[in-house]
């Protein structure tokens, strides 16, 4: 296993920094002011309403974030609820259908899955997505939108994701569709065998 360098390090942390300052100004932004309007609303009816927005939305981010009930043998079943969170938070349309997953059942193979997600519809600007998720194979089309390249420190994080749940990756454009593809590296599997 290669060590990671300090200029990585850096990298990786300054990610993760600008994760929490975007996850502290929607508690601030959101959250806090929706709430601090709630307290100038007179009828219940209207604070209620609020305080069950700000409650939902606050879940959402929650489960966005590290889903409570992320366990080892519970990934399959996160899936839907965080793209049905992606689809209110981005407004991107994510068709969804999973099969199984084989053996990606650890909670890095649910921080590959929530990356690639980000990175689509960050780079491709793409308002519908597909994603199949099968024993064999994780399958991510974007229709009208393609991803040139990523910035070098997601695309570090993207690598290392890929080297800790065992997976490569192969890409295809065809038309106007981009499509990911991640396979099992250990396994002998034929990239071109799902492409069609």
């Amino acid at each position: 296993m290669s060590s990671i360098s300090s200029d990585q390090w850096s990298r990786i942390t300054d990610m993760y920094e600008t994760m929490l300052y975007e996850i502290s100004r929607d508690m601030h932004e959101n959250y806090a002011q929706l709430l601090a309007g709630a307290l100038t609303l007179h009828d219940r009816e209207s604070v209620n309403t609020l305080v069950s927005y700000v409650i939902d939305e606050m879940r959402g981010q929650s489960r966005g974030i590290y889903p409570l009930t992320m366990s080892p043998k519970e990934i399959i079943p996160l899936f839907k609820p965080y793209n049905q969170w992606v689809e209110r938070r981005y407004g991107v349309q994510i068709s969804y259908r999973s099969e199984g997953l084989g053996q990606k059942v650890e909670p890095t193979a649910f921080r590959l899955y929530q990356l690639v997600l980000r990175l689509l519809i960050e780079y491709s600007a793409s308002e519908r997505m597909t994603v199949q998720i099968t024993k064999e194979y994780w399958r991510f089309k974007v229709d009208g939108g393609f991803v040139e390249q990523i910035r070098p420190e997601e695309q570090e994080l993207l690598d290392a994701l890929k080297k800790s749940t065992n997976m490569v990756m192969d890409t295809e454009k065809k038309d106007q569709q981009m499509i990911w593809y991640f396979f099992e590296e250990d396994k002998a599997y034929d990239a071109n065998r799902h492409r069609g």
